[in-house]
């Protein structure tokens, strides 16, 4: 009974649920094929129906008319990228998409190694090391020693290098630069040169350093009516006439005192230039005149009148003293390529590429001194000879260097990183040229610091660049130091001509023995300089002889009262038969009144050069007018000078 009643309320339950199922089924079923009908994508049924031209209209039945001009109806929206590029040519956008390609290099990319052009010979020292000397500690005390070797030799050739005897009866010598001299530009020995006595009676040991030859003067100096500059400034030498000082300096050779010492030494047969020396010279006074002369390489300067202050150099006062830089750039070549050679890449080619090259670089006072281009400013290439095609010759050789190695970035699919690199550099530079004020000045540290990321893969070429480069870094910061990259007109050409306004000078009247001068009134007003000169300067053969200013009592001049059109008179000037043994002597113009012990000096020109002052700072001094021995007067040619 029981058992009935379960199966036949299960069969009732089937009989009753199955209609229900049913029902349900059907229901799901006609929902798909409702969806199935709506978003049905078959290419042959549309493409029939897109065919009949009773063709009924899908979704609801008629056509949209609403605007979709935003596009979110769901297509791509357009960017500005896009507008831009529709707008390029097509001939264009294909050469730039060309382009770009290209600047990206090959694919894949062809990375540099070098490998060894003789492997046994250069990994041979590798091998040594790792047989004698395999652990890393043993390398270690291997590298100490070294530098310790290093060390030694090189300080031993320094103390034999700065070590100078004493010279008896004169002292310790006086270390001096290949530039020192003792008189100084223009005006700055003061009036009658008095800043820069004594001018006789007097002597001093010195001791000068090696290669003085290479000291040239970069900015115009002036001698009388000429001009001195891109040499060694030397004035005077052995004298063609009696001095009465034969046998007290060395082979009668008198210097004028504005000349380099060392270089002046060297001329003279003192001193060695390859090796330097110590010695002692002697001030020997005013001079009538100096004799020009070309000897042991330099070639010194004549100069036809007097100047208050000379000297040469006492025969059997050289000491022992030598300048050893060559053996110790020997010690210093030796001890780095042996340490190159036993680093743990293959060294005989960066022993001989990178680090040759960085010796070559750093004796760059050396290795390029005739390379006639000392600063790379506009002023000193247009003024030195033979610059601008020097300057023409080095840019194409870089330019040349530039455009292989920017291949090899290329090849290494590196050019879009160094093009962004460059571009930053380039656009830094402009920038530092649009600076008002302000001038840019590219050092040798700067130069090599600019080029050297384009050296920076595995080639042989660029391993001698690079030693190059690097070598060039340390010789321009070991002499000129981390000069700034930007300097001031006043800094970048110091003691050079300013380029402010000279005065206008006339001869109001002129005889044998006194000629005067019309300097027209003060003050002037500079426009382009922006300054107010309130006074003026004379130098009479580079000395100082006369400086007035105005709007003051007039003592100062002849005529003018210290306004309006202001005269000065100067004296043909006189001198002591002996006055290189006579002692101190006053130096000026004679007030015309001659003594027993002075001559007037017959058959002499004297040069004189006219600056405006602005309180103590002077202006451009003009060139030289030259009075004659006859009495007459040479005008000046238009400029300034030093």
């Amino acid at each position: 009974m029981s058992t009935w009643v379960s199966k036949a309320g299960g069969r009732n339950m089937d009989a009753m649920g199955s209609p229900r199922r049913r029902d349900e089924e059907a229901a799901i079923n006609d929902l798909d094929g409702e969806q199935d009908e709506r978003y049905h994508d078959d290419t042959d049924d549309d493409e029939a129906e897109a065919a009949s031209p009773d063709a009924p209209l899908r979704g609801s039945g008629r056509p949209s008319t609403d605007f979709d001009g935003l596009h979110l109806g769901g297509s791509k929206t357009s960017t500005w990228r896009d507008r831009f590029t529709d707008r390029i040519p097509p001939r264009l956008r294909s050469a730039w998409s060309a382009t770009v390609k290209w600047v990206q290099g090959p694919q894949p990319p062809r990375i540099f190694t070098i490998t060894p052009i003789f492997p046994k010979i250069q990994h041979a020292p590798l091998a040594l090391l790792d047989r004698y000397a395999p652990r890393r500690i043993q390398r270690f005390w291997l590298l100490i020693a070294l530098y310790a070797c290093w060390l030694l030799a090189f300080s031993l050739i320094l103390r034999a290098s700065s070590y100078s005897e004493s010279i008896p009866g004169y002292g310790s010598p006086a270390r001096l630069s290949c530039a020192s001299r003792y008189w100084s530009e223009g005006n700055g020995c003061g009036l009658n040169g008095n800043r820069c006595r004594p001018f006789s009676n007097a002597t001093m040991a010195f001791r000068c350093p090696a290669d003085c030859h290479k000291q040239l003067i970069l900015n115009p100096h002036a001698v009388g009516d000429q001009e001195v500059v891109y040499k060694p400034l030397v004035v005077g030498g052995p004298a063609d006439r009696s001095t009465g000082l034969e046998d007290e300096v060395l082979s009668n050779a008198i210097y004028r005192g504005d000349s380099f010492i060392c270089a002046s030494a060297v001329h003279a047969g003192f001193i060695s230039d390859s090796q330097g020396g110590c010695g002692v010279l002697t001030l020997t006074g005013e001079q009538p005149s100096f004799t020009a002369s070309t000897n042991h390489g330099i070639e010194s300067i004549g100069f036809p009148s007097y100047f208050p202050h000379s000297f040469g150099f006492l025969p059997g006062t050289r000491a022992q003293c030598h300048d050893l830089r060559w053996p110790g750039l020997a010690i210093s070549a030796f001890f780095t390529a042996t340490l190159s050679i036993f680093t743990t890449d293959p060294a005989i080619e960066k022993t001989l590429l990178w680090l040759g090259a960085a010796w070559v670089g750093a004796l760059n006072n050396e290795t390029f001194d005739r390379i006639p281009i000392q600063r790379l400013t506009a002023h000193d290439i247009q003024a030195q000879p033979g610059a601008v095609p020097a300057l023409v010759a080095v840019v194409l050789t870089i330019f040349s260097i530039a455009l292989a190695q920017a291949w090899s970035f290329r090849l290494e699919g590196r050019m879009p990183r160094y093009l962004v690199l460059y571009s930053l550099f380039v656009t830094a530079i402009l920038l530092m040229l649009a600076l008002p004020g302000l001038n840019l000045r590219i050092h040798h540290y700067i130069l090599a610091l600019l080029l050297l990321p384009g050296t920076s893969f595995q080639n042989r070429t660029s391993m001698l660049y690079q030693g190059l480069l690097v070598g060039m870094f340390v010789n321009g910061i070991a002499r000129w130091g981390f000069d700034s990259l930007l300097q001031t007109p006043g800094e970048l050409f110091q003691g050079a001509q300013q380029g402010t306004l000279l005065p206008e000078i006339g001869v109001v009247s002129m005889g044998m023995s006194s000629i005067t001068f019309g300097l027209g009134a003060l003050p002037r007003w500079d426009s382009r300089a922006k300054v107010l000169f309130d006074g003026i300067s004379v130098l009479v053969n580079d000395v100082e002889r006369f400086r007035g200013y105005g709007g003051s009592d007039g003592s100062d001049w002849d005529g003018g009262g210290g306004s309006g059109n202001l005269t000065w008179t100067w004296h043909r000037h006189r001198v002591g038969r002996h006055s290189a043994q006579d002692g101190e002597r006053d130096i000026h113009g004679d007030t015309g009144d001659s003594d027993a012990d002075a001559e007037t000096l017959a058959n002499i020109p004297e040069y004189f050069r006219f600056a405006y002052m602005a309180g103590s700072q002077v202006a451009d001094f003009s060139k030289a007018g030259t009075w004659t021995a006859e009495g007459e007067w040479v005008d000046m040619k238009p400029g300034p000078s030093l």
